[in-house]
């Protein structure tokens, strides 16, 4: 009787199964491999700052009358730094151990001379700082020519537009002389100033020629 009853099951199960399909069997299902290509490290390309500087050497310049003077070149007309509300005008040479010297503000008349402030910068958290300040004398301009004037002294010289003579250029002893009268005066492109030629004589200063020219440079010494 029992054995009748598993019969009967057996055969009960096997109509209720759909054909294909297969008892008690679980298929293992293998997924394709998927190929990732590899991805390239990001390329980084380092800033270079704008503010680098390669140190040069000084330049110095000797006088007619044997002093040694250091050359400052012009700044430009944009934007410069200052130095305590000075504007640089000048930069000077650039030095190995970083610092740059500068010539800031206006050139003033004292009892030696033409004068100006001198400053040492240091660069310091990405920006400059005045290490050391000073006052020396303006002994020399250079012009745009190339040419090159010197200092007349603080007594009595001639003059020319009611401008004295402040710089000689060349011999002052020679029949026709050179000369810078007046003071440097800002304009849109830099300084100038007032170069006339020409000869002295019992009425004092006679020009032939005369223009303003710019100043490219000044040469500058300590104080006496």
């Amino acid at each position: 009787m029992m054995l009748k009853r598993w019969l009967f099951l057996w055969v009960l199960l096997i109509m209720l199964v759909p054909t294909g399909c297969t008892l008690g069997v679980v298929q293992q299902v293998t997924a394709p491999a998927v190929t990732v290509a590899p991805t390239a490290a990001p390329t980084h390309t380092p800033a270079v700052s704008a503010e680098a500087i390669t140190p040069i050497a000084a330049v110095a310049v000797t006088a007619p009358n044997g002093a040694v003077l250091t050359r400052y070149a012009f700044a430009g007309t944009g934007a410069t730094l200052t130095v305590e509300g000075k504007r640089v005008n000048w930069t000077g040479e650039r030095r190995a151990d970083g610092t740059t010297a500068v010539l800031a503000g206006d050139i003033t008349l004292g009892d030696e001379g033409w004068e100006i402030t001198q400053a040492t910068l240091t660069r310091t958290d990405g920006s400059w700082k005045a290490q050391s300040t000073s006052t020396v004398l303006v002994q020399g301009i250079e012009l745009a020519d190339g040419s090159s004037c010197w200092f007349a002294g603080t007594g009595a010289t001639f003059g020319f537009q009611d401008q004295r003579a402040n710089f000689t250029c060349g011999d002052r002893k020679a029949q026709e002389i050179t000369a810078l009268f007046g003071e440097l005066k800002p304009g849109d492109d830099g300084y100038k100033i007032l170069r006339a030629t020409g000869s002295l004589g019992e009425q004092g200063f006679t020009a032939t020629t005369s223009a303003q020219m710019a100043v490219v440079a000044l040469y500058v010494g300590p104080m006496q």
